[in-house]
């Protein structure tokens, strides 16, 4: 046993190898284009004036005021470089990992601990929090509710006065808050500081904890109340569960526990970014949903039954299933299936029940058990070993939108969403060919997801089959609620293919007075030339003056403004 200060270097070193391992891992993407979710916030954050815009829903209709303050920030700071972002991002995971570490100290030895922290740390699942831009939200969530355990352990665990159990109460709850208004998921926080109380057996009658759980009872309804009042969404209904009833959905809830519980695990060849969840019907479904919950039974048995030997492991699962209880769609809530970074906090429960197994294996002198002890040994600690090669790989991917969502694929066959943005990533390399039967493949498998819709669009247009864009247009924009990019394309199926300038026009402005999106510039664009070409440069210049004040971080239409101020003959002098 080293001494106090050779323990506290040991320490310090792995920590440091632990976070320098990190950053390894991310530098393999550091420079990886925003893509997705980024894109469409970036597009939001374009619109708005100042940070109290930013309080208010995020491009999704959902109440994350975290997320968008963050995005309004770095979007004036580090517009166009996305390894600023990434770096952000990186820091934040770091103080994560410092958290997790001084959470688990209090479980386990030393060296126990920063095995937890290197399984927790390391683990392919964790790579999209700081690979993407969109999960800042998540890690700062996840240091929320770190940081909540931490000061809750300490209050039950040490002597305190009133206003130091006042003080402690406080800060419990601005952080919940903060988890709160990061990602909704952190809802649950009451429920998982219950489950480390029980954990840490500490007493959940004493007067401490019952003024702490009434608090933090009082908050999450006054957050409740909060969000919504500012009307955010409840869920993102983005076509990825279909054919589900509520019940049914519920049902069905045990196969997105048990692949999320197994990817963990067993990540290899499994990344999994865009999926997709559909009842069609067919008999086997009803068997491919029951299997899941057997098998959840069957580790549920078994946690019981290692419950005295090992409780903390029971405890550890019981940390996952709350902790995931929001994305499951127990609660049929209808939110997007599969994603590894939903695993962030739940995984914390698992990394403390994967170790607390590890240490009673290590610790194991039963002589029927030897064999089977000795080879799970080296199993476990082999497999999560190989799955921080699997982290480089994950990590890797992000650079390349097309290999990010082939992986997906290969995971998750059926998913429509996935298919539909590799189409996108073939149809922007020039590959129309293949993109055009991923994206009709998708069509077929989801006829009410638009995202495939837009892919063929797209491709009829810039292959001047306009019959099939303006067929293909006018049955999304008769299916779907309106958005930017129909609009436009109507717009310029009106111009170049029905030659009806008015009828452009109209479809042109439609398509700006919507949310701001990435479509939205052409279409101002393509109003204002319309309107320009044919004399109307009183009513060109309105628009661009409109668009401005209401994007002012569009710098495209800044630009033309000034240019068109200078030069009302700019768009006719382009023309000739």
């Amino acid at each position: 046993m080293p001494n106090q200060r050779t323990q506290t270097l040991l320490v310090s070193l792995f920590l440091i190898g632990i976070i320098g391992i990190v950053f390894a891992i991310a530098f393999q993407s550091i420079d990886a284009p925003f893509i997705m979710d980024d894109v469409d916030q970036l597009n939001q954050t374009a619109s708005q004036h100042s940070l109290s815009d930013a309080l208010k829903r995020d491009c999704y209709g959902l109440y994350r005021p975290v997320k968008t303050c963050v995005f309004f920030v770095l979007s004036k700071i580090y517009p166009e470089t996305p390894a600023a972002w990434r770096l952000v991002g990186l820091l934040i995971y770091a103080i994560g990992i410092l958290l997790f570490h001084s959470l688990t100290r209090r479980l386990f030895p030393w060296a126990w601990a920063l095995v937890a922290t290197a399984i927790w740390a390391l683990a392919p699942t964790q790579v999209s929090s700081f690979a993407w831009s969109s999960c800042i939200n998540i890690l700062i969530m996840t240091c929320a509710v770190l940081g909540n355990l931490l000061l809750y352990d300490r209050l039950q665990s040490e002597p305190c006065n009133r206003i130091s159990t006042t003080g402690f109460i406080i800060g419990i709850t601005l952080l919940y808050a903060l988890a709160f208004f990061s990602y909704e998921s952190a809802i649950v926080l009451p429920a998982l500081l219950l489950i480390w109380s029980l954990l840490r057996k500490q007493g959940i009658w004493t007067r401490k904890n019952i003024a702490t759980m009434l608090t933090c009872g009082a908050t999450g309804l006054t957050l409740l109340f909060i969000r919504h009042s500012m009307k955010g969404n409840l869920s993102i209904e983005n076509g990825s569960i279909h054919g589900f009833t509520p019940a049914q959905l519920s049902w069905a809830s045990g196969r997105i526990i048990w692949d999320h519980f197994s990817l963990w695990f067993w990540p290899f060849g499994r990344q999994a970014i865009t999926a997709t969840l559909v009842n069609d019907g067919n008999p086997l479904m009803e068997l491919h949903f029951i299997l899941p919950w057997i098998l959840i039974a069957a580790i549920a048995l078994g946690a019981s039954l290692i419950r005295k030997r090992c409780p903390v492991a029971a405890w550890g699962l019981a940390f996952f299933a709350v902790a995931f209880f929001p994305m499951s769609n127990l609660a049929p809530l209808f939110n997007g299936p599969y994603a590894d970074y939903y695993l962030i906090v739940p995984s914390i429960g698992l990394t403390i029940a994967f170790t607390c197994v590890l240490r009673w294996i290590w610790g194991s002198r039963q002589a029927t058990l030897r064999i089977l002890l000795l080879l799970l040994c080296v199993l476990l600690p082999a497999t999560r070993l190989l799955a921080v090669g699997s982290s480089f790989r994950w990590s890797k991917a992000w650079n390349n939108e097309s290999d990010l969502f082939a992986a997906t694929l290969k995971t998750f066959p059926h998913a429509y969403t996935a298919r539909a943005s590799l189409a996108r990533c073939y149809m922007l390399s020039g590959n129309f060919e293949e993109a055009e039967a991923l994206a009709l493949e998708s069509t077929k498998q989801a006829p009410w997801f638009r995202q495939s819709s837009y892919v063929l669009i797209n491709i009829y247009l810039l292959t001047k089959r306009y019959e099939d864009a303006l067929a293909e247009s006018e049955k999304v924009l008769a299916n779907n609620p309106p958005e930017v990019f129909p609009w436009s394309s109507m717009g310029y199926l009106a111009e170049h293919h029905l030659k009806d300038q008015e009828k452009a026009i109209e479809a042109y402005s439609k398509a700006k007075q919507l949310d701001w999106q990435a479509e939205s510039e052409n279409a101002m664009i393509n109003v204002v030339r319309l309107l320009s070409l044919e004399g109307r440069d009183a009513e060109a210049l309105a628009v661009l003056e409109r668009v401005q004040a209401r994007a002012p971080g569009a710098k495209i239409v800044s630009v033309i403004l000034s240019a068109f101020r200078q030069n009302p003959d700019l768009f006719r002098d382009a023309a000739e």
